[in-house]
């Protein structure tokens, strides 16, 4: 199957394409999320960017502001981590701009109950909710992407794991394996760099069998 699925827009020399994550993940890249570009991943052609098809159309605008940052500051000597630092801040600028974040409710505790969407599974004192990426991106923190959970963010209540509404199908499955095993692995006193790695090496081997 191929792995582009359709153009969607120019901007400037860069094409914009949609893509599918599913098969980059099983056979690239684990760890390729909702969008990349070439000089961070060379598989990645050269003036193309990648959005996932796991993504919503609502937010494809603020990926590709995010990677026009994140591309110019790599092409100009920067490394990578202070790239993404200086495409976050202009992703959230754009963000800023919405009427969502406008009419986002002051109170934390109310923003969190309305990015919760549906409590979907139990494992021991774990609890796995599907949330609302997009409010995550636009309110908590710009960088979410498919999961995560209280031992990475602060802003996840304790026990608790959020998986992306936007991830769908088999990808679900995938993702609910590697944040269970990267929080459990982290519960047992593990840096979040080496869970990440061992739940990486796991989430690969289950997308192979």
């Amino acid at each position: 199957m191929p792995i582009k699925i359709k153009l969607i827009k120019k901007v400037g020399k860069f094409e914009v394409w949609l893509v599918d994550g599913a098969i980059i993940r099983k056979s690239i890249d684990a760890d390729f999320t909702n969008f990349s570009q070439h000089l961070h991943n060379k598989y990645v052609p050269i003036n193309e960017f990648w959005i996932d098809n796991n993504t919503k159309e609502e937010e494809w605008n603020f990926f590709i502001t995010h990677l026009l940052a994140e591309y110019k500051a790599m092409s100009q000597g920067k490394k990578y981590e202070d790239a993404l630092d200086i495409a976050d801040r202009a992703e959230r600028a754009d963000r800023f701009k919405s009427k969502k974040f406008k009419k986002a409710p002051k109170d934390y505790s109310k923003l969190i109950k309305k990015i919760k969407i549906k409590k979907i599974a139990t494992f021991g004192n774990l609890t796995v909710w599907l949330v609302n990426g997009e409010l995550i991106r636009d309110f908590l923190y710009t960088d979410f992407v498919e999961g995560g959970h209280f031992k990475v963010y602060d802003w996840v209540p304790d026990g608790e794991i959020f998986i992306e509404s936007a991830v769908i199908g088999n990808e679900r499955f995938y993702i609910l394996l590697h944040e269970i095993f990267e929080c459990r692995l982290m519960l047992a006193g593990l840096k979040y760099n080496d869970a990440h790695e061992k739940a990486t090496k796991l989430e690969w081997l289950v997308r192979e069998m």
